[in-house]
């Protein structure tokens, strides 16, 4: 890309100032560093390599904008740029007078070149639009993006991304680092939702690509986030650094409490009547992340703590959301369940997030990147069918679920100087995710909370890879581009270790979900560009996936015996016992369940299970 003579730019376009993308660009000779700077940022350079010549540059990592990525590369160099009004940069000899043989280096950030150009839909969400509103929940991080909506943002805790109507169910790809969580969560009447978990302030950026594309297998989409690289923390020229940050908000309560542990009906609560002043509430979010950056390697470590208690519903505008039947009459919406100003129970949320990565580049053109995220939290959460069912002034605020994720990552990178058929990247991931949830009515005794309600204890890794490289050649004829790649996902999904499942539990159908699966797919794409004005593409995919149920079914067991039902109560209610005769068909006192301590049960569905007859304390039996 470098001349001893001056080349006229072609297909130049102006940067927008403050924009960054990512650059892996290893130290060695400055042309040849500033040749790759233009390969990665997605624009042209030309010029004389006078300036340039036997200079060396410490190479570019991490998240840049163009002007602080190309001053990096210039450090210790002698030389400097200038900010030309068309928005191109003028290269010349630090400390001149005159300005000698110049180099002009006009660009465009890669991810919003790809938004308006590339041929699909796509959102870029750099960290300084994510600052420009308020961040309550991991949700709000996407508002105001067409086509994408986050359902339950405030209950749950989770992202569950809708885009233009597809969700749930792996159709919409929420990746963070390459990583997936994706776990399902039971919603009663509602079916279910998938979601993913990550604190907002250990986000980076965001990109959004709507629809299918060839190297993911989500037909809605794909949400990409990136976590903290020391670009986010680090201040131009400085190798050292920490952020800060801290909000406080005045909407938020801490949530009654209920004993996880114990089986009771009694769960109503009376809404706070205030939400108190702004350092009496439990609403504030804080982090801390520290950044170091040498030749050989970065790191970045962050905590971040978020608790948002329950939050009261606006004073004004309830009629808005009032819905009427065809007669007039008004029908059941968040407008009759919940009251104006009212305390919103279940919608709180604490949790607490930790990140450590680092960046390694042990030898030219290769860069490996390790990276550890974890997420606790305690979250409020309730079925949808118990807001609708009770209306205002009815509704339970349930004990807080846990939610525990570890995610670890590995990506290797290799770009070799002067070989632009290798671009070649590798990554490994794993998530083990710990969640237990009130959300089930059909899980072992063991999990049993209410007569209706049962926790949900689920242990769920998943483990996926992938293998890509793109290769660039230049012909007489055009320009062309080969992507390959290809990627795999195992997933295992069982209760927790300690979830007691005995055999009244399998016959009666009472089980947590377990089950595997594995996925497989290979994908290419060939790019074509006769001129600069025009590219054609073709590509495909194509995926391999298998699903495996583990749930243990009950085998039916019939045998016709005679028996007598016996009707037992006490002053607060009553049951039925079964008592069999003996060998010789006779109901005799060795047989007789009163005097043996049998069982009183309610549900002659389950005649195994209830209470023992000496527990029961009968006042009456017939």
């Amino acid at each position: 890309l470098f001349s001893p003579t001056l080349q006229p730019l072609c297909g130049a376009a102006v940067f927008a100032a403050g924009e960054r993308q990512h650059y892996s660009i290893d130290a060695g000779p400055l042309d040849q560093a500033l040749s790759r700077f233009g390969v990665q940022a997605g624009i042209n350079m030309a010029g004389s390599a006078t300036l340039t010549e036997g200079k060396r540059s410490q190479g570019l990592q991490g998240d840049f904008s163009t002007e602080a990525g190309l001053a990096r590369l210039l450090a210790g160099t002698g030389l400097g740029y200038q900010r030309q009004v068309d928005g191109s940069f003028e290269l010349y000899r630090a400390g001149g007078d005159m300005v000698l043989p110049s180099q002009k280096v006009v660009g465009e950030d890669l991810e919003q070149k790809e938004v308006y150009s590339a041929p699909r839909s796509s959102v870029y969400i750099s960290g300084e639009d994510m600052q420009r509103f308020g961040v309550i929940s991991v949700g709000d991080v996407l508002k105001g993006q067409p086509g994408v909506q986050v359902g339950d943002s405030r209950n749950g805790g989770g992202l569950d991304v809708n885009i233009r109507g597809i969700q749930g169910q792996s159709r919409v790809a929420v990746t963070v680092d390459g990583s997936q969580q994706a776990l399902d969560v039971y919603r009663g009447y509602s079916g279910t939702q998938q979601r993913s978990y990550i604190d907002p302030d250990l986000i980076s950026d965001i990109a959004i690509d709507k629809g299918p594309s060839l190297t993911s297998s989500a037909i809605g989409g794909t949400v990409k986030m990136r976590t903290l690289g020391v670009d986010d923390i680090l201040r131009d020229g400085k190798n050292i650094g920490l952020r800060l940050k801290g909000d406080l908000w005045n909407n938020g309560v801490a949530p009654a409490s209920h004993d996880s542990h114990s089986m009771t009906e009694e769960l109503f609560s009376e809404p706070h009547r205030s939400r108190g002043g702004l350092f009496g509430s439990k609403a504030e979010s804080g982090s801390a992340a520290f950044a170091y950056s040498h030749e050989l390697f970065d790191v970045v470590a962050a905590y971040a703590h978020r608790n948002q208690g329950n939050y009261f519903a606006g004073k004004k505008g309830q009629d808005r959301y009032r819905t009427y039947d065809r007669y007039g009459d008004e029908e059941t919406s968040v407008a009759t369940t919940y009251n104006a100003g009212e305390e919103v129970l279940n919608s709180s949320s604490e949790t607490e997030s930790f990140l450590l990565k680092t960046t390694l580049r042990p030898a030219d053109g290769h860069t490996f990147d390790l990276g550890y995220r974890r997420y606790d939290g305690r979250i409020g959460e309730i079925m949808p069918s118990d807001i609708f069912r009770f209306g205002t002034g009815g509704i339970y605020q349930y004990p807080l679920g846990h939610t525990k994720i570890d995610t670890y990552t590995a990506r290797y990178h290799y770009l070799p100087d002067g070989n632009p058929l290798v671009d070649l990247t590798a990554s490994l991931w794993m998530t083990d995710a710990q969640t237990s949830q009130l959300t089930s009515v059909a899980a072992p005794a063991s999990q049993a909370y209410r007569s209706d309600r049962k926790w949900s204890r689920q242990a769920d890794r998943r483990i996926g890879g992938d293998l890509a490289n793109t290769s660039h050649w230049q012909s007489d004829y055009g320009d062309f581009k080969l992507d390959l790649g290809g990627s795999f996902q195992v997933e295992d999904l069982r209760p927790q270790k300690n979830v007691v499942t005995t055999q009244h539990d399998i016959n009666a159908n009472r089980m947590l979900r377990e089950g595997s699966r594995q996925e497989f797919s290979l994908n290419g794409k060939l790019e074509y560009k006769p001129v600069d004005s025009l590219t054609l593409w073709g590509g495909g995919r194509y995926t391999y996936y298998r699903t495996q149920d583990h749930v243990a079914h009950a085998t039916a067991r019939r045998e016709e015996r005679d028996l007598r039902y016996l009707s037992v109560s006490n002053a607060h209610s009553y049951g039925n016992m079964m008592w069999f005769p003996d060998q010789n068909g006779q109901y005799t006192d060795a047989t007789d369940p009163r005097l043996n301590n049998g069982i009183v049960f309610n549900n002659t569905n389950y005649p195994f299970e209830g209470i023992r007859y000496n527990d029961f304390g009968a006042t009456d039996s017939t």
